[in-house]
């Protein structure tokens, strides 16, 4: 399952139980050597919205997605990984 380190914090550490009194029994996410970074998606919700927005300005798909590209940060479309999993399972299924 794919999540921000905040819901991680809410769930169980697998590994807890293997090392039981040595390890914290909630997921520390990213402080974790097994976690791992969700790539961003171009499928953001963020990412699409301003795409279309730009688009519904009477631009092309390319140059709104150049557009976006080039002013993500101030639009307040994430430019780094920010969801990701426990490692220990393997890579979630989409």
């Amino acid at each position: 399952m794919i999540m921000t380190p905040d819901e991680a914090a809410k769930m169980p550490c697998p590994a807890a139980r293997t090392f039981a009194g040595h390890l914290d029994p909630t997921c520390r996410g990213p402080g974790c050597i097994v976690w791992r970074w969700s790539p961003v998606s171009a499928k953001e919700p963020a990412f699409v919205r301003a795409i279309k927005g730009r688009m519904a300005e009477g631009h092309s798909h390319k140059d709104a997605v150049a557009w976006v590209s080039e002013r993500a940060v101030e639009l307040g479309v994430p430019t780094a990984p920010y969801r990701g999993w426990c490692g220990l399972g393997g890579e979630p299924m989409a």
